[in-house]
């Protein structure tokens, strides 16, 4: 019979072996992006209260993964959950090359790719959204080539609506992200007269008529409860409070959290410089006495490391912070704090963001300030972050004319 082991020490020794026993820098940075599914799998055993690992374990996880996440998140978290039950089973966990050859493409798809990718390059589009939108492009050309496909101008409406009905298990926000991008490329090619039909048009278009933002917003009390839930008397603590607070205080993302670096604080004009990872660009936000406080207070026991960004992991190898850290920081205080999450509310650090926008417009600032504090581009993006009552509608249309 095999001895009983804790969830979280499990994760951790398998995390641990893999780090150990990697073949090669590369071989290294892909176990470590494991780490983002072993502290999601984290929060879902406490939160369905499955504290100790056994044969049973594993196809109880599945089955909860498969009622709340979509199919491409389900797949990378039972590949690591397999990991973790490797590891339970034998004490070792195989290793291999997940170096895959590059899909090579014909020159009619990969040259109007390339194109495209360097016009959206010189646009300002993000690195990130550069990478992904050639991602999906490539994947959409090996699709047409898969099909007998020779060239974007054969395209049709069947062929579109029959490469979209492949990504049918995919929530509706990831479906829309999708499409978004194939209608820019396939306006470029039209517009541009590399092709001779608009099928721009044909894509269908998503209306999100679900208003997910009121299941994402966390009252004040709430939130000062998750703060006040946080002992900072150790360094983990004093890290995770000035975290929480920029999250919740000033509603950055994650992405802005990871990537800010002492450089980006005047401490003279006490505002912080903010690289919006989403657009590639800058804006600054006042640094609030309380934020500023925390992060002196953090910076006092910060691990020492070359790394230039501010908050880095606890622990060896000491490693500039992840978007699924934050995420596991956020829920590890929801649940220390004792909020209530019913099913379909959101607990991602995301949810602070609306959470803040909310308190902003009860407090009747208008919407142009709140729009300056999230930096959204325009108002309409900045209204699906905010509960806005129908009494408040017509006021807040006249703010923003």
């Amino acid at each position: 019979m095999k001895d009983l082991i804790h969830m979280s020490d499990l994760i951790d020794e398998t995390h641990k072996y893999l780090i150990d026993n990697y073949q090669g820098q590369n071989q290294k940075n892909f176990f470590n992006r494991y780490m983002k599914y072993f502290e999601i799998i984290r929060n879902t055993s406490v939160l369905n209260n499955i504290d100790i690992y056994d044969d049973n374990t594993r196809l109880s996880l599945i089955n909860i993964f498969k009622n709340k996440f979509t199919y491409l998140q389900c797949r990378d978290l039972i590949a690591a959950l397999n990991k973790l039950d490797d590891y339970y089973n034998n004490k070792i966990v195989t290793i291999r090359t997940f170096n895959l050859p590059k899909t090579i493409l014909p020159d009619v798809y990969q040259n109007l790719i390339t194109e495209y990718y360097n016009l959206r390059k010189l646009e300002g589009l993000s690195k990130s959204r550069l990478s992904l939108t050639e991602h999906r492009l490539s994947d959409f050309s090996k699709f047409l080539v898969d099909n007998n496909i020779k060239s974007f101008d054969s395209v049709d409406y069947d062929i579109l609506n029959q490469y979209i009905l492949n990504f049918q298990y995919l929530n509706i926000y990831s479906l829309k992200d999708y499409i978004v991008i194939l209608r820019l490329f396939f306006n470029f090619l039209y517009d541009n007269k590399y092709i001779t039909k608009d099928l721009s048009s044909s894509l269908p278009k998503l209306r999100l008529y679900k208003d997910d933002n009121l299941q994402s917003i966390y009252t004040i009390n709430e939130i000062n409860s998750i703060l006040n839930s946080i002992d900072r008397a150790n360094i983990v603590g004093q890290r995770d409070y000035a975290i929480l607070l920029l999250a919740s205080k000033l509603g950055l993302r994650c992405s802005e959290i990871t990537h800010l670096q002492y450089k980006d604080i005047n401490w003279v004009d006490n505002t912080i410089t903010i690289h919006q990872i989403k657009t590639n660009k800058e804006f600054n936000l006042p640094l609030i006495k309380e934020i500023g406080t925390a992060i002196v207070d953090y910076t006092k026991n910060r691990p020492k490391s070359d790394l230039k960004n501010i908050f880095l992991s606890a622990i060896n190898p000491i490693k500039q912070l992840t978007s699924g850290a934050i995420y596991s920081i956020f829920n590890k205080y929801i649940m220390l704090a004792g909020i209530n999450v019913p099913k379909g509310k959101k607990h991602g650090p995301h949810s602070l963001r609306f959470s803040l926008a909310s308190s902003m417009l009860e407090s009747d600032v208008p919407i142009p300030i709140i729009k300056s504090v999230l930096n959204h581009q325009d108002d309409a993006m900045t209204k699906k972050y905010i509960k806005i009552d129908i009494n408040n509608l017509k006021n807040c249309a006249l703010e923003t004319e």
